[in-house]
């Protein structure tokens, strides 16, 4: 009952936080945030210096200016970040997490922050992309192997406009040790905190791979053991220093990027703190912050191991067989599959006949809805529409205790924030 109590008042401070931050409240704002860090049982690890909040705003955003309220919920946002306060941070989403927007509704990462230049910069040339032709393309990318940028005139025209250097080689490596002798070349070896190094040493077949690039961008990419035997962290690192063009030539497109996603917290053991947000599958997510001159972004997903991934696969096939058994018993069809073509003929005919009743339907995950469309359209049987809807059950159900296993967790994001010494980044 207690800790009920005490979860509804947690939510309640949150709501008001929300309000505190849209009416640029920043002194409620501060107070609301102290109440929650003693709620739920945390301390700020670093005092907030005097002057913090004013001094972000002058040097930490470069906003000059611009979009006062915008800056303001930075200010605010960096705050909150730097007392680690675990609220919902959902306003902060396009703030922390920037990306451009495509014109088929996907958008592209960037690893930068909004409004930097450096963000202008990579909007302006995904913007270009997104806007050439395919007779542009064939005549303007570069296309070969050892390319860097798409149209590499086009960065270096933007790189020009916004005083930013241009990479023009790229070196790779392929294993922890010649990534580490190529960090130590920039003297940055000791980004590759001790427990990776140590992880690395214990791993037999460990991958690490990466690239570095002449104008100081910087790519890692590590998978590592979970902390249990079922599972495996694949973790990437991004690096854009101040003054470099933000490239992003490894990170995908991605579909509409939900603004209302919350962004929670996690905090290094030296107090630096990284807002991250999940991806709607729950197995991988991000983490953002800029710590010295460099724009960091962490990624992180949990996958199963290839035992693990064996066992399923064998589950896999003996389930198939046995809904291929069920399938020819009570509807006379060879198997599960010839009923899944069958259904999928069915709901194209139901869709042709009421679209909307259709659609509804499964906006609304109404089954019997849909099932007595199909029954009055589709041309199926009650017993082929109940056997489907069970084999279609058995197939999610084994799916979701797969998929359980690779939900990533907080502990998960801070500890391979752990892998990494980002302190060192502030030295130089």
């Amino acid at each position: 009952m207690e800790q009920r109590k005490n979860d509804l008042k947690i939510a309640r401070l949150k709501e008001e936080l929300g309000r505190a931050i849209e009416g640029d409240d920043v002194d409620t704002a501060d107070l609301i945030t102290a109440q929650l860090l003693k709620l739920q049982g945390l301390r700020s690890r670093k005092k907030i210096p005097k002057g913090f909040a004013e001094r972000i705003a002058v040097e930490g955003t470069g906003f000059r200016g611009k979009r006062e309220k915008r800056k303001l919920l930075f200010v605010l946002a960096a705050v909150l970040v730097l007392m680690f306060s675990v609220g919902v941070i959902s306003y902060a989403a396009g703030i922390f997490f920037p990306y451009t927007k495509n014109r088929d509704g996907s958008v592209t990462p960037v690893n930068a922050l909004q409004e930097s230049v450096e963000f202008k910069a990579a909007q302006e040339y995904h913007s270009y992309l997104d806007h050439m032709t395919e007779e542009e393309w064939a005549r303007l990318a570069d296309t070969s192997e050892s390319a860097i940028y798409d149209v590499p005139s086009k960065v270096e025209e933007i790189c020009r406009k916004y005083n930013l250097k241009f990479a023009t080689t790229r070196t790779e490596f392929s294993s922890y040790g010649s990534a580490e002798q190529q960090l130590e070349k920039m003297g940055m070896k000791s980004l590759l905190g001790t427990r990776l190094r140590e992880l690395f040493k214990e791993t037999e077949g460990g991958k690490f791979s990466g690239y570095m690039l002449d104008d100081g961008n910087l790519h890692m990419e590590a998978e590592v053991n979970g902390r249990d035997s079922q599972t495996r962290s694949i973790i990437s690192i991004d690096l854009t220093p101040e003054g470099s063009f933000p490239w992003t030539g490894f990170t995908p497109n991605m579909g509409g990027f939900d603004e209302a996603r919350s962004v929670d917290l996690i905090q290094s053991e030296s107090g630096l703190c990284f807002p991250y947000i999940e991806t709607s599958e729950k197995d991988s997510a991000e983490a953002f912050n800029k710590v010295g001159k460099y724009y960091i972004t962490l990624g992180v997903s949990k996958v199963l191991t290839e035992r693990v991934e064996q066992a399923f696969e064998k589950e896999r096939t003996d389930l198939m067989e046995e809904l291929d058994q069920t399938v020819r018993k009570k509807t006379g069809c060879a198997n599960y599959e010839s009923l899944s073509e069958k259904f999928g003929v069915g709901l194209g005919k139901a869709v042709a006949a009421d679209a909307a009743a259709v659609r509804n339907a499964e906006e609304e995950q109404n089954w019997d809805r849909k099932r007595s469309l199909l029954l009055k359209y589709g041309g199926l049987t009650e017993t082929e529409l109940d056997v489907f809807d069970e084999c279609e059950k058995k197939i999610a159900n084994l799916q979701k205790k797969s998929d359980q296993l690779c939900i990533l967790t907080r502990k998960d994001m801070e500890e391979a924030l752990a892998l990494f010494d980002f302190e060192s980044l502030q030295k130089r």
